[in-house]
């Protein structure tokens, strides 16, 4: 007989909590669900339980009473994890969504989640369950209890591969057996599910992993992976074993950010990219609440209006890919359940520290004011997996070739530096470690290496081309020293086209732009944005581009002096702000030398030592505004230069 739930209060924070009987490990389980309350002032003796439901359409029952009168039906998974859980000779208690929630009344899954904050933060702990054991699962523990007794306690995950720890793998003492086992076990369906950020954020220290019989504590999983977030890529170029946990910094709380840095994690609802994110952010509050009520498409919609209408923001412009397989949903709200297509670009300053400025919005429309500067005149599609084999690379090549003679720039190609520089610049989103004030711990490519191995990788295939047949290369003599800007570019291309533009210049936008389209900068956006014109005068969003020419603002403040030099520097919050170099003095600024003094009443608060994110502070209003919104780079303040700016209308 199929179990019926009990309605639970509505009005209240009542929850039910599964009661796990004792018994051996090859008993059928057997639960009793039981109602509570939770509360500030009592709060039951409890564990909760994450991990992943799996295939939805295999499912167990499990039997509900102390004598199994009725059944409840749950996936595979969690079915072979109960046995697991189970104590011999007393019961435990749970809280498991799959059974302590009724899936089918919307209402309550609603309310339930809107509880999650609670339920993870209060329980005695919270068990993450990886799956059963296998072959090599143990050896994998035992490369993590390895890696996390090595970890130094002053490392901070915010500085992955930096160069002073080139050679550590070697010094590791693991074998390839325990880094075999370690890509085998981050690839368990747990550490690619989207509710787990919530969940183990929530349980903080009270954490445990378990797989099969083996039990981590997750702060020693947190300091195996600080140990290998710290590592270089291997020699052969294949990327050591990293979960996806480890990407999520415990201070990451806008919604925003943290919709952009889990985009590729799965969960069975698409509405939940959001809802499975609402409790760890600061920036949102109360306003948007988890509602299973409401459509997909007024889910995100909510999101995108959320942040303009009222944190007057665009920063979620990041996520905007089309097309998209939500049916009416507007060009500008990024559909967060679309597969990752492309690795981010790094947020530029195409449009100053401008403030963001719309003229009006709707659920359908946004009318923002930026600049239309230029009109896509070619593109050439460069979504090539560039692996260390010579046909990789061969056919990368040949595409470069291809576009440059279609568009009559072979001799620039082949004899012009500067034409080059910016085809390297435009390759790698001019994302170097020379591009930094401090080391860049990203990246450890520099503009020199970049170039020389772009010429390298030209002049050879077209001497492949030009003799018509195949030669003995020293390919192998250059490879291994230029092999990581080869490398690098999976990460900037992916997903990617190469543009040529009327002006000339060279950009990389999403790969579905069409010649035609246009370039933009939007005051409040970092990059410049790809339109395509819709009807009406109005636009469709495509994506984010990176153009060479455009990206330190010359289009709204003009060309930096030529004693200038832009550099990005970290802050201690964890951001990255641009800063103006003095070619002559070397001294470093926040300032950019084009804008002038600041408006009556404003200053600039920054610490003497550049590591803090710097604020602007009216001393007249109290007015303070974050280092991305210069009171100089406002609308009015852009008109009072003579910066002719357009209407742009997003549909």
């Amino acid at each position: 007989m199929e179990y019926q739930y009990t309605p639970l209060d509505p009005s209240g924070n009542e929850i039910r909590l599964l009661h796990l009987l004792p018994g051996e490990r090859h008993d059928a389980p057997r639960i009793l669900l039981k109602h509570c309350r939770l509360t500030d002032d009592d709060v039951p003796d409890y564990e909760a339980l994450s991990y992943t439901w799996g295939d939805a359409k295999i499912l167990m029952n499990v039997a509900v009473g102390r004598y199994g009168g009725m059944l409840i039906s749950v996936t595979e998974n969690l079915a072979t994890a109960l046995p697991y859980l189970r104590k011999k000779t007393s019961t435990r208690v749970l809280w498991i969504d799959a059974i302590c929630v009724d899936q089918r009344n919307l209402k309550e899954r609603g309310q339930q989640v809107s509880l999650m904050p609670a339920l993870y933060s209060r329980a005695h702990a919270v068990v993450v369950w990886l799956g059963q054991s296998t072959d090599d699962s143990n050896l994998a523990v035992d490369g993590l209890e390895i890696l996390a007794s090595k970890s130094p306690e002053d490392w901070s995950a915010s500085i992955p591969f930096h160069p002073s720890n080139k050679g550590r793998a070697a010094k590791l003492p693991l074998t390839e057996g325990h880094w075999r086992a370690l890509h085998d076990l981050f690839k368990r369906p747990w550490f690619g599910r989207l509710w787990v950020v919530q969940e183990v954020r929530l349980g903080g220290e009270r954490v445990v992993m378990q797989c099969g019989e083996r039990l981590l504590p997750w702060s020693s999983f947190t300091r195996a992976e600080l140990s290998i977030l710290h590592l270089e890529p291997s020699e052969d170029g294949s990327i050591l074993p990293l979960s996806s946990m480890a990407l999520y910094r415990p201070g990451m709380t806008k919604l925003y950010e943290l919709l952009h840095k889990t985009k590729s994690l799965k969960c069975q609802d698409p509405r939940d990219k959001v809802y499975a994110l609402l409790s760890l952010c600061a920036d949102i509050g109360t306003s948007l609440q988890a509602d299973y009520t409401k459509s997909l498409l007024e889910v995100y919609t909510d999101v995108a209006c959320e942040y303009v209408e009222l944190k007057g923001k665009l920063h979620f412009f990041r996520d905007i890919t089309s097309p998209t397989k939500i049916c009416g949903l507007p060009s500008w709200v990024p559909d967060w359940s679309a597969k990752e297509r492309t690795f981010p670009l790094r947020p530029q300053y195409a449009a100053a520290y401008s403030r963001m400025s719309c003229l009006h919005a709707s659920r359908t429309e946004l009318g923002l004011q930026g600049r239309l500067i230029d009109t896509v005149k070619d593109v050439c599609v460069i979504d090539v997996f560039v692996d260390n084999r010579d046909s990789e690379l061969d056919e990368l090549v040949d595409l470069l070739l291809v576009f440059a003679a279609r568009n009559g720039l072979l001799v620039q190609l082949f004899g012009d530096l500067k034409f080059i520089e910016s085809l390297c610049r435009v390759l790698y989103t001019n994302d170097y470690m020379d591009s930094f004030a401090d080391a860049n711990p990203g990246s450890n490519l520099i503009r020199r290496e970049a170039r020389l191995a772009l010429v390298c990788a030209l002049h050879r295939r077209w001497g492949r081309l030009t003799r018509r047949k195949r030669v003995r290369s020293s390919t192998w003599t250059w490879w291994h020293r230029f092999h990581y800007p080869w490398w690098a570019l999976k990460y900037t291309c992916s997903g990617r086209s190469l543009l040529l533009l009327e002006s000339g210049r060279l950009g990389l936008g999403p790969d579905n732009t069409m010649p035609g389209d246009r370039v933009s900068l939007l005051l409040g956006f970092s990059n410049a944005m790809i339109l395509d014109a819709a009807e009406s005068g109005k636009y469709k969003a495509v994506g984010e581009a990176y153009i060479d020419g455009y990206m330190q603002a010359e289009a709204l403040l003009g060309p930096l002096p030529d004693s200038t030099e832009m550099l990005m520097k970290s802050t201690s919050a964890g951001n990255y702000v641009w800063m103006f170099r003095d070619r002559s003095t070397g001294d470093v600024s926040f300032e950019d030398p084009r804008l002038g003094p600041l408006p009556p009443g404003w200053s600039l608060l920054q610490e003497d030592d550049l590591n803090t994110q710097p604020r602007f502070v009216n001393r007249n209003t109290g007015e303070s505004l974050s280092a991305f919104e210069d009171p100089r780079c406002d609308a009015d303040s852009l008109a009072k230069r003579e910066v002719q700016l357009d209407t742009v209308t997003l549909v």
